[in-house]
């Protein structure tokens, strides 16, 4: 990852952008990152573990959202067999 990239948690929500990386004695490190909900600009410090390269919904033969399976094309995941 790096600053200009577009990425959402890995838990999903808003695509937001990469501005640099934080680095503090207590909390560690992690990425700032900007969004925008209505209208309205927030940030905040999120570890590179928590963040995925954003997608648009997932959509009848693209990806599917973060977790188990997200490597594997939407159609194949699960497997009703």
């Amino acid at each position: 990852m790096k600053p200009g990239d577009l990425v959402q948690l890995r838990s999903g929500g808003p695509a937001m952008v990469i501005s640099e990386m934080q680095r503090d004695p207590f909390a560690g490190e992690g990425w700032l990152c900007f969004w925008s909900v209505q209208g309205a600009l927030r940030r905040d410090t999120f570890p590179e573990v928590v963040l995925i390269p954003y997608e648009p919904e997932a959509t009848p033969g693209s990806r599917a959202k973060a977790g188990p399976g997200a490597d594997a094309p939407a159609e194949t995941w699960p497997n009703p067999a």
